[in-house]
């Protein structure tokens, strides 16, 4: 599968605010899904705060966890 390059570039995750991304998050749903969705935006948030200190986004993306 092939991926964007910058999915190879490392984040760590000790150094973003999630909470500063959350109506980022919020807003990015609205605009796909059409409504506001909650339950969309928890679990978003929680895949990226439960990856750890390094998440890796090809990971994220073929199988959200």
């Amino acid at each position: 599968m092939k991926f964007p390059s910058n999915f190879a570039k490392k984040v760590d995750m000790r150094r973003v605010h999630t909470e500063v991304m959350r109506p980022w998050v919020a807003k990015k749903v609205l605009q796909y899904v059409g409504m506001e969705d909650d339950i969309v935006v928890n679990m978003v948030m929680a895949e990226l705060e439960g990856q750890g200190e390094n998440p890796d986004p090809r990971k994220i993306q073929v199988g959200g966890a």
